[in-house]
């Protein structure tokens, strides 16, 4: 795992150049910068990386499914949780497959070189996004044993059935 706290402890001089997929980038574009400028208030002025940004999210979408099920038992707002599409500056249009795996673009960043650097935390440049859909297993290779055995809402039994 490499995070932009990595780059910003070893410095660009050190790793120009080096390329590595991340789920957020703090300067990607104007709600990136909104999260980045509320978690700096509150760490000092250190930016976040990809694991702060995805934990936000993450309890964010459970809050939000928790008050829509106005449920705390774990396997009704888990239901909730894959129903409903994520969409926030970390996880843009991302859904949860059935079985638990987040389906989240990612974004492959370079880690500047020394004179492109603009300021302390200005390291990486985003080189493009990687589709979810191109990097995960696909849930039919995945061979999750503990998949919901509830029908789907269509009424399919859906994949869990599948397994028996």
């Amino acid at each position: 795992m490499f995070y932009l706290t990595s780059v910003h402890s070893l410095g660009p001089e050190a790793l120009q150049g080096v390329q590595y997929l991340s789920g957020y980038y703090w300067d990607r574009d104007d709600e990136s910068r909104a999260f980045a400028k509320r978690y700096e208030a509150k760490s000092g002025g250190k930016k976040p990386d990809h694991n702060h940004a995805a934990v936000y999210s993450a309890v964010k979408h459970f809050l939000k499914a928790v008050e829509e099920t106005g449920s705390l038992d774990g396997l009704t707002v888990m239901r909730k949780m894959k129903e409903m599409p994520l969409d926030d500056f970390y996880a843009r249009g991302a859904k949860i497959r059935p079985d638990g795996r987040l389906m989240n673009d990612m974004l492959l960043v370079e880690v500047k070189a020394p004179d492109e650097v603009r300021g302390e935390w200005d390291l990486v440049k985003i080189r493009q996004v990687v589709k979810a859909d191109d990097i995960m297993r696909p849930l039919s290779e995945g061979g999750c044993k503990h998949l919901d055995p509830a029908p789907a809402a269509d009424g399919d039994a859906g994949p869990a059935a599948e397994k028996k």
